[in-house]
Parts: C-alpha cells; structure tokens; sequence
C-alpha cells in the first residue's frame, strides 16, 4: 500500500519538476528584444497608458487578421494595465502558457493512451509531452510576445480536446458527465477568438469522435444523438466553410499579389516543408532555427527541385496508410493520430497566400505526431513487455537532448545583437537577416559596411525599388551619419516607375525618427521635398499604398506643411474613403487652412461612422474635439 502510494506521488512530483526545468532553460531569454511585428502589434498598448478606456480600442482593434483576435490582445490589455512589466513580462508570460499547454498535451495523452490501460504508460506519457516542452523548434513562438495569439489558440484547443476526451471516457464507464460537455463551446470559442485557426477546435473533436472513439460507450451501443450530432457537425461545418469562402474569396488570391510564389507553387512547396519540421522537431538543425525563414526555396513545380517529387511521394505513401488504417476498427487510432498534424495544419500551410515557413505553424499539430509515437510505443510494448523501460529512457533521452539545445537557443535569444548575427549566420540568402545585420552594422556606426548589406538585401528579393531608398535612409538615422556623397541622389525611388514602395513599416520608422528629430545627418526638409515631389504627381495615385500616404501626412505634420499633409491625406481618402484615420487627417488639416467645405464633409462622413459603430473610443474623442468646438 505504501510502496503504491508513493508511486502516485512520485508522477506529479516529477512533473514538477520537469516544469521547473523548462522554465530555468527558457528563463535566459525572458531578457530579449520585441521580435519582428511585435513593435506594430504592441505599440497600441501605449495609449493604454495615457488612457485606460482606449483598453477596448486596443482588445477590439486590432488588424492582424479577421477576427481581430480580442482574446489576446485582452491578455495584453490586462497585462498593461495592471502590471506593465514591459517586454519582459510579455515573455514571462508567454513561458507560463508554454507550461500549461504542456500540462494539457501531457494530460490529453494520458486520456487517450493510457485510458487504454496500458502497463507504464503514464512514464510514455511524461516523455512525450517533455519532448515537446523543450523542443528547441519553439523557441521562436514562446520567446516571441506577439506569438501570444498561437500559444492562447494551441491552449484552449488542448483544453477542448482534453475536455471532451474526459466526457467520452466516463460515457464510455456508463457514467455522465454533461457539465463537461456544456463547456465545450466556451473552450471552442476562446481558442478562436485567441487566432483563426482555433477555429480547427470543432472539427478536431469530430476527428477524435469518429476514429478515436468511434462511437463507443458501456453497453456498445452508439448513442442515435451523438452520431446525430457528429454528422450535423460535418454537415454545417463544410456548408459554413464553403459560403465563407465563396463571399470571402479575397483571402485566397488577394495576399498573393504580393507574394513571389503562386497559390500553386506553395501548395507544392508545403510537401517539403511539413518533412522539415519534422526534422527539425526530433532533430533540430539549430542553426537554422529562429523567425527568419525567407530564404526558403519554393517549389515552382514538382521536378523544380526534385526533393519536391520526393516529398509528396512520401506524403502520398501515409496518405494511402491513413487511409488504408481508417477501414479497420483496430487501426483507426493512427489514421487518427495522422489526420490530427494534418488538420492542425490546414489553415496556415495549405493555400492560404501566407508567408511559406514560420516554426510557430507546429505549435499545436506535433501533437498528432507525439500520438502516433504513443500508439507504436504502446503497441510495441504489448508484444515485447521487455522493451516498455528501453522506449522510455531512449524518449527521455531525447528530450534531455532537445533541453540542451533550447537552452543555447534561449541564451542566443537572450540579446538583440546575438539574435541578428545569428540569424545571419544560418540563413545568409535571407533578405531580412541581411536587412537585420544592416541595422546592426549601423548603430555601430559603419554606415559603409550597412549599405553594402542593404544592397544585398534587394538583390536577394525581388522589393519596390523605393524600399531600399527608404531603408538606407533608416540606416543614415541609425548610424547618425550621412550617406556618402552622390547616394542619396543616387536612390532610386526619386525616378522610379511602378509601385514606389510596399515596406511600410520602414516608412513609418523612418517618418518616426525624422519627425522626433533622430536623424540630424539628414536633411528633413529636402527628404519632404524630393517625397512631394515624387508622389503627390496624379499619376503616381496608383502606385502608393494607403499607409504610405499615411506616413507622409504625419511627415508634413511634424514639418509644418499643413497644405501637402492635406494633400497626402486626400490621396489617402482616395484609396480608403471610409477609413476613420484618413478622414481625421483631413478634418484636421483641413481645419488649420480654413477649408469649411473639407470640414463640413469629412465632419458628416465621420459622424455616420460613428453611428455606424465604425470608431474607436480614441477616434470619437478626437472627433468631439472639433464637433464641440
């Protein structure tokens, strides 16, 4: 009885301490730097702090996708409010909510593995969630704060897994469990409105119904309701998906007007990258780890390159198992395990116009893998009982191995300038490493070695011609020297043709330290200049974004040229007659020069947005400023 009790303890004092070991690996990199889109996706968070109300502008505003994502922004929201810890903070939060999705991967395994009462599983179960805990292969998404958004998604879908996983095993022992099921939704919702694909919760549920459980209870006899309820859920799932598409069809082929790749071309380029994340999930090749995936080769057709063939070939072999596995009852939790990594990924690596590599992508689909490890572990050790302690130790050794290199990925990430030279070193064909060490090599003051590194960056990317002029202008700020003689004549934005610039925040970066006087190298003035010059030509309308216009309007602002901010300002309308921003730029403007007839429109156009709802608290109280005055 002792020796039994002691055994129970021993499970969750060693899950502890695992925990604790994750934490200390990870706790060097708590001190790193914001991360690539952190700056445009946080920087909101700073009006919390002159006001608290604009606390909804922040949770309902945000534009980082369709949803707007609320439920993480909240978290950041709360986060500023109470506690505002700065980035380190964010991180630190970030790394709780790495534990506790591990804490539900190890107990999910553990409902489904071991819920077949299998001899040792809860040790198989223990090895496989700590692989997962410290593979170096998300190092990027718990370090990187704004990956908030995948680890709250990855969360509540574990949650909602585990959820139903629990429901279904005491339905299964002839028990009820209804205040289980009644939560399910609740858990559903959250991870969608943390990210888009949490909107995968529903149909993984269905998944693990129809070849997990298969419909199984106490007397064998599959209750009419639950098989009703599966198959609605299939039914309205794929009508819903197919009309949101339909009336959505921009989110397919409009992100890829902008992309070197077709739709095409990255479907096929997936094949080869879901092979490399394996890889580099069991056996990380570190030097490649981290954000900065752009270099990446995509596949143009299956022979270009050959591994394209390759890999889709081998893909098609497990396809053809999965679908052989799924016709026997008995082999139907691999076809399981398998679909899981492959819906995991079907919103961010099939034909969505996104980026084709980022690690994050695997946060949540590995489970489907670590599931697959199980049943052949377990299967393995029901025909050899001797070999159950071998597959144990061999899979905490791996994890033991995977800690070590998270632990030098945890210190790399720990230091801004480490993290770019890094980066370079493994991706040298990266444009955005380039561009990163560019800016290194300039806030040391070697303005010469950072334009060569600039160039080099646009001939490894096919970028607006203006994007360069705007980054080595950036680089001039940073460096606080001037560009050397003849190059800023030389740039090629001032006559070039075509689309000028697409890299906005660049822009806005520049305009920033331009307008609070950062670059003194600079001649300000003369860079308005050469701006008005270029694009306030009527034909260059076409060729500027909205959010170039937009920086431009806050450039002329800071200089004091009231009637090209205008001007700006109405090219901007132009291209977004209803966006709030741009018509409070007019109103202002248009306001200082006296033009009654730009401020009686702008000011009734406003006025129906906001019955509309269309503004934010920040957007009405600037408004009021003018309708009261």
């Amino acid at each position: 009885m002792a020796a039994t009790a002691l055994a129970y303890l021993m499970r969750p004092l060693a899950w502890c301490l695992l925990l604790g070991v994750v934490a200390w690996v990870y706790w060097p990199g708590l001190d790193g730097p914001p991360i690539l889109d952190d700056a445009s996706n946080l920087r909101v968070l700073s009006k919390i702090d002159e006001d608290p109300s604009y606390a909804r502008d922040v949770v309902l505003g945000n534009n980082s996708g369709p949803s707007g994502r609320p439920l993480s922004m909240l978290t950041f929201a709360v986060e500023t409010l109470y506690f505002d810890g700065g980035i380190r903070l964010s991180k630190a939060i970030n790394l709780g909510l790495h534990l506790c999705s591990g804490t539900l991967l190890m107990f999910l395994l553990h409902a489904l593995l071991v819920g077949r009462r299998v001899k040792g599983g809860t040790a198989l179960v223990i090895s496989l969630a700590s692989i997962w805990l410290l593979s170096p292969l998300f190092v990027s998404t718990v370090l990187y704060p704004i990956q908030r958004m995948a680890q709250l998604a990855c969360l509540f879908t574990l949650a909602s897994l585990l959820c139903y996983a629990h429901w279904r095993l005491r339905l299964m022992a002839g028990k009820r469990a209804w205040p289980l099921l009644a939560l399910l939704p609740l858990l559903l919702a959250a991870a969608a409105l943390s990210k888009e694909n949490g909107l995968l919760g529903a149909p993984l549920v269905v998944l693990l119904e129809l070849l997990w459980f298969q419909f199984k209870t106490a007397d064998g006899v599959a209750p009419l309701r639950l098989r009703q309820g599966v198959f609605g859920l299939i039914a309205v799932g794929a009508v819903l998906s197919l009309l949101y598409l339909w009336l959505n069809s921009a989110l397919l082929t409009g992100p890829y007007a902008t992309r070197e790749f077709t739709m095409w071309e990255r479907l096929l380029t997936q094949g080869r990258i879901l092979w490399d994340y394996q890889a580099q999930f069991f056996w990380p090749e570190v030097a490649r780890l981290g954000v900065y995936h752009d270099d990446y080769r995509f596949s143009r057709s299956l022979a270009d390159p050959r591994t394209t063939l390759w890999a889709w070939l081998a893909w098609g072999a497990v396809l053809l198992g999965t679908a052989a596995a799924a016709c026997y009852a008995r082999s139907r939790r691999y076809a399981c395990a398998v679909l899981l990594f492959f819906l995991g990924h079907s919103v961010e690596s099939s034909v969505l116009g996104l980026e084709l590599y980022f690690e994050h992508r695997n946060y949540f689909p590995v489970l489907g893998v670590l599931l697959l490890i199980g049943l052949l572990a377990q299967d393995i050790g029901r025909a050899l009982p001797e070999l159950r302690t071998l597959m144990v130790v061999l899979l905490s050794l791996l994890a033991g191995l995977l800690g070590l290199q998270t632990a030098s990925q945890a210190q790399i990430w720990s230091n801004d300038d480490l993290i770019r030279m890094t980066v370079f070193n493994g991706h040298p064909q990266s444009p955005r490493a380039n561009v990163n060490l560019a800016v290194l090599l300039a806030r040391a003051g070697a303005i010469d070695e950072a334009l060569k590194m600039s160039a080099r960056a646009g001939e490894l990317r096919s970028e607006r011609i203006g994007d360069r002029s705007a980054r080595d202008l950036l680089l001039s700020c940073y460096a606080n020297r001037p560009l050397p003689p003849d190059h800023l004549a030389q740039l090629p934005i001032w006559t070039a043709k075509g689309r000028v610039i697409s890299q906005t925040n660049t822009l806005h970066f520049l305009v920033l330290k331009l307008q609070n006087g950062e670059c003194p190298a600079i001649d300000v003035q003369d860079i308005a200049d050469r701006f008005a010059t270029l694009l306030l030509a009527p034909e260059r309308r076409a060729t500027v974004t909205a959010q170039v216009y937009a920086g431009l309007v806050v450039l002329e602002n800071a200089l004091g040229g009231t009637e090209r901010a205008l001007a700006y300002a109405e090219y901007y309308l132009e291209i977004e007659p209803e966006n709030p921003q741009a018509l409070l730029m007019r109103l202002h403007f248009a306001n200082i020069l006296g033009n009654d007839a730009v401020v009686s429109d702008s000011l009734g156009r406003l006025s129906w947005l906001r019955e509309q709802g269309r503004l934010t608290r920040e957007q009405q109280d600037t408004l009021d400023l003018y309708v009261d005055s």
